[in-house]
């Protein structure tokens, strides 16, 4: 994305006054063998791999966020020792 786009992206987001999804930003970023992982920890479909995030119910990145959020937790305080 160019400068002009990413500013105009900041801006629309400043009137708005929220922010960037940064798990949307992952899950764009995503392979989709990175994504089929995301949906199993979450105990969701796999069928939902090809499926742009905007696209996907809201409880449905809900379950994302937290579910992915949990394993990293975990994972995190395992590797950690």
């Amino acid at each position: 994305m160019d400068a002009i786009a990413q500013q105009a992206i900041s801006r629309c987001y400043e009137i708005l006054k929220t922010k960037p999804d940064p798990f949307g930003h992952l899950w764009r970023e995503a392979t989709g063998n990175e994504r089929r992982i995301f949906l199993l920890i979450a105990g969701l479909p796999t069928g939902l791999t090809d499926r742009p995030w905007d696209q996907l119910r809201q409880e449905h990145q809900t379950q994302l966020r937290l579910c992915v959020g949990a394993m990293r937790d975990l994972l995190n305080r395992r590797l950690v020792k």
